[in-house]
């Protein structure tokens, strides 16, 4: 039996929705020694039950090219510490990992300030809305609000999107110190999405300059076609910590509606949430 395909790439076949960009596995670099080798091991299996939105055992020791017999034993401990669970066969993530994800993004400590404001903007322009963090080098989508015009959009609370492609990504990586910034792009490289991606470095570092200039960044249709947006970094004690985006067609999300209504929307917008945390 084959492994199944991740559900990223089943759910890519509906056609009724705008990628916002590659939704990556969650998957750090792991080669590297100092890493226990038991750790690694659950933590592939983990993620292949993340990816493959719940498989067998054989879908499993398929995927990782691992014996069945290696898996079953970390598929038991698994179970018994309820990070996963088992119906059918079928294994699947528990609701531990719930848990841990609002614990995780409670702890950045700007969610509950940004989301009312998140929906006024979403209000206001009728389009997608979404606060954006860095984690790892790569965009973490960490809240969403919907206007009435929004399309559906293949991404969810919690995806990790190529931070070079995205708007919000850019308007993170933008401001903070170039050996980061390098070792950003020396870890997962540029890769092309879309005709439109940057992928040289020097134009990439080029158009960070552009993003500290006019104090937002701009997604050209780099990391799906037919969608652009903007993003406004948000501060805090000096240190841009988010990004509230603005997403939507490219065909509404025009030069003059960017460079107008929209960058000074979101930079209002994200002056209300660095002052509210602030005093909050």
């Amino acid at each position: 039996m084959t492994a199944r395909r991740s559900r990223i790439e089943r759910t890519t076949e509906r056609g009724s929705f705008i990628r916002i960009g590659t939704v990556t596995s969650c998957m750090p670099d792991i080669n590297d020694g100092n890493n226990l080798n038991t750790i690694v091991k659950a933590t592939e299996i983990i993620e292949a039950i993340r990816e493959l939105d719940g498989a067998t055992l054989t879908e499993l020791a398929s995927y990782l090219d691992m014996a069945t017999s290696t898996i079953h034993d970390y598929l038991l401990t698994l179970e018994n510490i309820h990070y996963i669970t088992k119906e059918d066969g079928e294994y699947r993530l528990s609701l531990t990992f719930f848990t841990y994800g609002m614990h995780a993004k409670q702890s950045v400590g700007i969610v509950d300030i940004a989301k009312p404001i998140l929906e006024k903007v979403a209000d206001e322009t009728g389009e997608k809305v979404w606060l954006v963090v860095e984690a790892f080098g790569k965009s973490v989508l960490l809240e969403e609000a919907t206007g009435e015009n929004a399309v559906p959009m293949e991404a969810d609370v919690g995806n990790r999107v190529d931070i070079h492609s995205v708007a919000g990504g850019k308007a993170i990586l933008a401001y903070r110190d170039e050996s980061h910034i390098r070792n950003v792009i020396d870890r997962h490289g540029l890769p092309a999405r879309t005709e439109y991606t940057i992928t040289d470095e020097e134009e990439f570092l080029d158009e960070l300059e552009t993003v500290r200039e006019n104090g937002y960044a701009v997604n050209r249709q780099e990391s799906v076609l037919g969608l652009r947006s903007i993003s406004a970094p948000i501060r805090k004690d000096g240190d841009v910590i988010a990004a509230i985006s603005v997403a939507g067609p490219a065909h509404r999300l025009t030069d003059s509606r960017i460079d107008g209504q929209l960058s000074t929307l979101l930079l209002e917008s994200s002056n209300e949430i660095e002052l509210k945390t602030k005093y909050s």
